[in-house]
């Protein structure tokens, strides 16, 4: 029931975040199809700038989207999944911003490609001022 809620708390927050910016598109559950097939992929949620959003189609986002989250389950698999494997997948393929929502500790490490490797930051350069409450 929390990951659920928080999926639905951050799309909410983002959709209508994004449509009062006019800053671009935020989608749930999306596949990701990155390099030519090479990787395929279903994130809780995806954000593509207004200018990018040639890249979304009707089966799926064929590119690297410019946010990707993703909301932690807890159990060690996931944590390695989307700490290890997904990570270094969206670091290879240019994704500007990844985040983990952990709903259970209530707060999102947001993680910024900075030299072609994510660093932990305390803010989104993406949403700056985006306030998210779980």
């Amino acid at each position: 029931m929390k990951t659920a809620k928080t999926i639905s708390d951050l799309l909410v927050t983002l959709h209508l975040h994004t449509k009062k910016q006019k800053s671009g598109t935020v989608l749930h559950c999306m596949l990701v199809i990155l390099g030519n097939k090479e990787h395929v992929l279903r994130p809780d949620l995806v954000f593509v700038k207004k200018d990018r959003t040639d890249i979304i189609r009707s089966d799926a986002i064929y590119g690297s989207p410019d946010l990707v989250i993703e909301v932690w389950i807890p159990n060690m698999t996931n944590f390695h999944k989307l700490t290890v494997s997904e990570k270094k997948i969206y670091e290879e393929y240019g994704v500007q911003e990844f985040w983990i929502a952990d709903p259970y500790e209530q707060n999102i490490l947001r993680f910024l490609l900075s030299g072609g490797v994510y660093r932990e930051v305390e803010k989104s350069e993406l949403f700056p001022n985006l306030e998210i409450t779980f």
